[in-house]
């Protein structure tokens, strides 16, 4: 018997839930019982118009058929649906919706009706562009990297080459970042005007690309890429007023398969090429480069059966408690005892199929020394790991036998690549039945949107260090991160930033309200053992 008390408690909640959510409920066969007014607010349409109707009155035509037989397959099964709907208003306008759709039982036991709790996110998807629109280079004016890269999905049989200029931390170092910029804007104008027709990119740093889109003729292009060397070489730069010596490489790929990957290659190869310029254009020339690859399996190999493959952490702390996470990461000790960063050897590792054989060990030692630790701690996981079974099955296992399910924060990094969501959430619920925590790895970088947040149901994401570096510097940075801080703190998501690098950075990020901060400023990567 419910006393009065209850009942007092119960309207508060319904009427807290009819304020914030859209709520309806149906009958068995989906025609709408029961509309609040947050229905009718979002919606356009009254109450007379809504009961009496079926839900798909507010359908909106871009969500697949699919959608909706999952939702009805589930809630006849009993169980709660849970997902994200793009619905249409009565005026035409699109909304999206997260929404819970649940059945509600007789006391037999029986379906009597489905619930659905709705709430508004269409400002959080709009935000999305915002991301998508930071195709530009602040300083250079220039396309950036991801517009390279998006330009390449639509068209990847093109001739590019990758410019750089050798010692341009040198330059830094010497005449100070301020100057240093300046010799970026003055070097970026230069190439504008000598690439023509081509396109110009800045690609990071002191990094720019030339691509011939239209397949123009690739004698013209070795020209300008001859020009530009010769330019550089014999003339310097003049920044205000000073003359400026710079040396270029130049790397190209004329229309291979993967041109961004293979000019990478060649910038490499340039390095070493008397001329500063090496071009590619079929597998035969990347003999060196495989030469390199095979040596470094070996290398991978060997540091796996001497217990070779380490883990180090790094701090995460809260700038309000002070309290510590650890983020966990991956090196190698070579034979001679250096230590190599993951950048040498991960992705020779995925492709010689060593990479799962690593990411157990760092799961079995990180788990090994965290579980005698009054800390949490996260992990980086692909959408590789996700999806091999065994690893899984390999990570629960040892979730239970540490018992560390409460510390543990599994980071997914490269979400780009997921192309199965619903796989990916099957096992990351699982893992969160399990206690475990779920964060998402550089966001705000590439493709990274809102919808992986959402799609995700993460408890923390990390901001990509490409926009933090700059954020005392740079008001696009700064507005961006301001956007995603503002996104999560609505989602009750917690924020961390990574590569806080100086002091000017960490008082912005704590302006903002991010809630942990991840970089050199306050700690450098260190040995379990020295932790």
């Amino acid at each position: 018997m419910i006393d009065v008390g209850q009942n007092s408690i119960l309207y508060e909640y319904k009427r807290a839930l009819d304020e914030s959510s859209i709520v309806s409920e149906a009958d068995l066969d989906g025609v709408i019982i029961y509309a609040n007014d947050k229905f009718c607010e979002i919606s356009g349409y009254s109450k007379e118009e809504l009961i009496g109707q079926k839900h798909s009155i507010v359908r909106h035509n871009d969500t697949p058929n699919e959608i909706f037989a999952q939702l009805w397959s589930t809630i006849k099964s009993g169980k709660t649906w849970h997902g994200t709907i793009k619905n249409k208003k009565k005026d035409g306008s699109a909304y999206y919706v997260k929404s819970t759709v649940m059945p509600i039982f007789n006391e037999d036991g029986n379906i009597t009706k489905f619930i659905s709790i709705r709430v508004d996110i269409t400002e959080l998807y709009e935000m999305t562009d915002i991301i998508k629109a930071q195709t530009i280079d602040s300083m250079t004016g220039l396309p950036n990297r991801v517009k390279l890269v998006e330009d390449l999905k639509k068209n990847s049989k093109v001739t590019l080459a990758l410019v750089n200029i050798d010692g341009f931390k040198d330059i830094n170092e010497a005449y100070g970042h301020d100057f240093g910029d300046k010799v970026l804007i003055n070097f970026a104008k230069e190439l504008k005007q000598k690439v023509g027709e081509y396109t110009l990119y800045r690609v990071g740093g002191d990094e720019f690309a030339i691509v011939d889109g239209c397949h123009l003729c690739t004698d013209s292009f070795s020209f300008v890429c001859s020009e530009l060397l010769h330019r550089f070489g014999e003339s310097p730069l003049i920044v205000d007023e000073f003359e400026i010596d710079l040396g270029i490489r130049i790397g190209a790929a004329y229309l291979t398969e993967n041109p961004l990957g293979t000019a990478e290659i060649a910038l490499d190869g340039a390095l070493e090429s008397r001329t500063g310029y090496l071009a590619l254009s079929n597998t035969g020339e990347h003999e060196e480069k495989i030469k390199e690859n095979i040596l470094w399996v070996k290398k991978i190999k060997d540091a796996i059966r001497n217990d070779r493959v380490v883990v180090y952490a790094q701090k995460i702390v809260s700038h309000s408690s002070g309290e510590l996470k650890y983020e966990c990461l991956v090196r190698m000790i070579t034979e001679s005892g250096s230590v190599a960063s993951p950048a040498l050897f991960l992705d020779r590792a995925k492709k010689a199929r060593l990479y799962f054989a690593i990411t157990k060990i760092v799961i079995q030692k990180s788990f090994e020394f965290f579980s005698t630790k009054h800390a949490d701690f996260s992990i980086n996981l692909s959408f590789e790991d996700i999806a091999n079974k065994e690893l899984v099955r390999f990570l629960i296992a040892k979730i239970a036998e540490y018992n560390i399910s409460d510390k543990l924060i599994i980071e997914i990094v490269e979400t780009e690549n997921i192309h199965d969501f619903q796989l990916t959430n099957s096992v990351l619920e699982k893992l969160k039945n399990l206690g475990v925590r779920i964060a998402i790895d550089d966001f705000g970088s590439g493709y990274s949107n809102f919808d992986y947040i959402i799609k995700l149901n993460a408890n923390y994401i990390k901001i990509d260090g490409s926009l933090i570096k700059n954020i005392d510097t740079d008001d696009n940075a700064f507005n961006t991160v301001d956007v995603i801080v503002s996104f999560a703190k609505k989602m009750g998501i917690k924020v961390i930033a990574e590569f806080v690098h100086s002091a000017s950075v960490a008082d912005r990020l704590v302006g903002i309200g991010v809630d942990y901060m991840q970089g050199y400023l306050l700690h450098k990567p260190a040995a379990l053992e020295e932790l």
